[in-house]
């Protein structure tokens, strides 16, 4: 049990990082954030499971694995790392079918990070009672065991905290709690290498930084939702050349796929308009009811499916289907709708929730070097990757605003979500197939 000084101690100093003056336990950010703050200035350790388990409303033998990775909102595959569980050597198959299985030499501690490349249970492989997961480590690629891989809690919120004693103004810094530790990475490029007013050189120029940390936007205060497309934000006392003085920077690392994730109807509208949704929509609806067993789409999706909901995404892959489809669902986004996936300019008109710049690739070890290799999104999209509609199924509770369609299991067929039917301008009801002939 904590404390109930503790508890009174924390409340006064930190009910201002939460938007409701206390962690939500059902926002999973909020607990994430309550965590690692009872962890830091407490002394007070959560234990930490692993990925072998049940887990809230997946309650089988690797349910973990399909809350924290199959079903997450931001795993992503061969990029997203994770902490070892406990001390383990790592395996290695003959071959991706095989199941002769060797113990290497190489052996991780606890603690350490590894990146997980599953993105689904069909990735893990099982002897036994025994489930292993493909990971790499140290450039390599390993397996191993479920129970090894330590699940995300905490992980992915943790402030900077860095010492500001040699800046003139410590409140240029704002507090920083991103997803991924690039954001965290680049943001030190901006403390180190900044003179104590916060000025740096860049092309025989200074400049000085004025506000740095996470995005000047609040869904609470701007309105609207989801995540903010700004990852980073680095205001400047003036524009670089042929940049701005407010970057508000989509940070991706070289290998990240993903830019619009569990994409509600509103959104998809905004990116697509109502008349190419309702193609995009209707087409996906016929290749759903024509498959030879509609309730795993395998006329459709190349390894069937064995959920109950279908979410979309974006991302800069082609789709894969399993044969002919219509080609709106493989051809590439337009100019136009590509911009809005990618900065989000439309969504958070008038806010700093938007991305101007992009950055792709490894942290670089100088400002300069991250500068120079900033590309704004305006007249330049041809020099982005494309983007391509990306399905996936869900059984998680929660996902009935981003899920496109569902199964109804008393009826026995596919529905097309009501919000997406209405966004689409969709008429019509699956006892008649809406109208698809």
């Amino acid at each position: 049990m904590i404390d109930m000084d503790v508890l009174d101690k924390f409340l006064k100093q930190y009910s201002y990082k939460f938007d409701k003056g206390y962690p939500d336990m059902n926002d999973e950010q909020d607990v994430k954030l309550f965590e690692n703050i009872l962890q830091k200035d407490f002394g007070i350790v959560f234990e930490m499971a692993s990925l072998r388990g049940p887990a809230t409303f997946f309650d089988n033998p690797i349910g973990a694995f399909e809350k924290y990775i199959e079903q997450s909102e931001t795993h992503v595959p061969k990029e997203t790392t994770y902490e070892i569980e406990k001390d383990f050597n790592l395996f290695i198959f003959d071959d991706d079918n095989s199941q002769n299985i060797e113990k290497s030499d190489v052996k991780v501690k606890k603690g350490e990070e590894v990146i997980v490349n599953a993105k689904d249970k069909t990735d893990l492989k099982k002897i036994g009672r025994t489930y292993y997961i493909p990971i790499t480590y140290k450039k390599e690629d390993y397996y191993i065991p479920l129970a090894g891989i330590r699940k995300p809690t905490g992980k992915a919120v943790e402030f900077i905290n860095p010492d500001l004693s040699d800046k003139s103004d410590p409140d240029v810094f704002h507090d920083f709690k991103g997803g991924h530790t690039q954001e965290a990475d680049i943001t030190k490029l901006f403390i180190n290498q900044t003179n104590s007013d916060w000025e740096f050189e860049y092309k025989g120029k200074t400049y000085k930084v004025t506000y740095l940390g996470n995005p000047n936007w609040s869904a609470k205060r701007d309105g609207g939702g989801g995540n903010p497309k700004n990852d980073l934000q680095v205001d400047l006392n003036e524009s670089l050349p042929g940049l701005y003085s407010k970057l508000k920077i989509s940070l991706k690392a070289d290998n990240a796929t993903y830019v619009e994730n569990w994409m509600r109807a509103p959104r998809a509208e905004q990116i697509f308009g109502s008349e190419k949704l309702k193609q995009i929509v209707l087409s996906l609806y016929k290749e759903l009811i024509n498959s030879p067993n509609p309730e795993t789409g395998d006329g459709l999706f190349k390894r069937g499916l064995s959920s109950n909901q279908i979410c979309m995404f974006i991302k800069d892959r082609p789709p894969v289907f399993k044969g002919e489809v219509n080609p709106v669902l493989t051809d590439p986004l337009t100019d136009s709708e590509a911009y809005e996936a990618y900065t989000g300019a439309d969504k958070f008109e008038g806010t700093d929730g938007d991305a101007n710049v992009f950055y792709k690739g490894k942290t670089p070890p100088s400002i300069q070097e991250f500068i120079s290799g900033l590309v704004p999104f305006k007249g330049n999209m041809s020099k982005l990757a494309p983007l391509y509609i990306s399905l996936r199924g869900s059984n998680e509770k929660g996902k009935a605003n981003s899920r496109v369609f569902y199964w109804d299991k008393e009826n026995n067929y596919w529905v097309i979500n009501p919000q997406y039917a209405d966004a689409a301008r969709i008429s019509g009801s699956p006892s008649n197939n809406y109208g698809i002939k």
